[in-house]
């Protein structure tokens, strides 16, 4: 008896594992009200004013801060130039997205900052995160090197795919300034 039973939630757990019980995730909408820089934008969201951090992707520093700073020391660099690029990536955002436009959002949760970690959707349904990589102008967030929680594997692999591509091709930054991407992307 004590056998079947073991045997019994052992195929349990191998059917669970193998079946998707994850629900499907629900997009919000919300209206933009400032682009703070390529990564980080605020929203009005459920009549709230909300800071959005896009899950997947991580561009330049455009502020000074503690990151840029370490950074700027790891690659070797003064703080200006990675803030340059911060500024770039940041003008790119503001190319697609626009103060009053309609977005949708993926939410997977909060950060350190409760700052909530989405994927944003643009009113033609493309993947804004996954676009500002394909263009070259984010890295791979990685959390001290690995691949960040909110992210499965199959989304962490498509980001580094397209940033494959578009570091390939010196899409975006990366013709900008190459090797300081690969550094900050590293």
């Amino acid at each position: 008896m004590r056998k079947r039973l073991k045997v019994l939630i052992y195929f349990l757990c191998c059917f669970l594992l193998w079946v998707d019980i994850t629900p499907a995730i629900a997009k919000e909408k919300a209206t933009i009200l400032r682009i703070i820089d390529g990564d980080t934008f605020l929203v009005l969201l459920n009549g709230k004013r909300e800071k959005i951090r896009l899950l997947g992707i991580d561009t330049p520093e455009k502020y000074w801060s503690r990151k840029l700073r370490k950074q700027a020391i790891k690659c070797g660099v003064r703080e200006g130039r990675i803030s340059r690029l911060g500024i770039r990536a940041t003008k790119y955002a503001k190319g697609l997205i626009h103060k009053g436009d309609k977005i949708y959002l993926e939410i997977r949760g909060r950060d350190y900052y409760g700052r909530i970690l989405a994927f944003v959707y643009l009113k033609d349904g493309t993947c804004y995160n996954e676009k500002i990589v394909a263009d070259g102008y984010a890295c791979v967030y990685k959390y001290h090197g690995r691949k960040s929680r909110q992210l499965s594997w199959d989304e962490f692999s498509k980001f580094i795919k397209l940033l494959n591509v578009a570091k390939s091709y010196k899409r975006g930054l990366w013709g900008e300034d190459f090797k300081l991407m690969e550094c900050l992307c590293d």
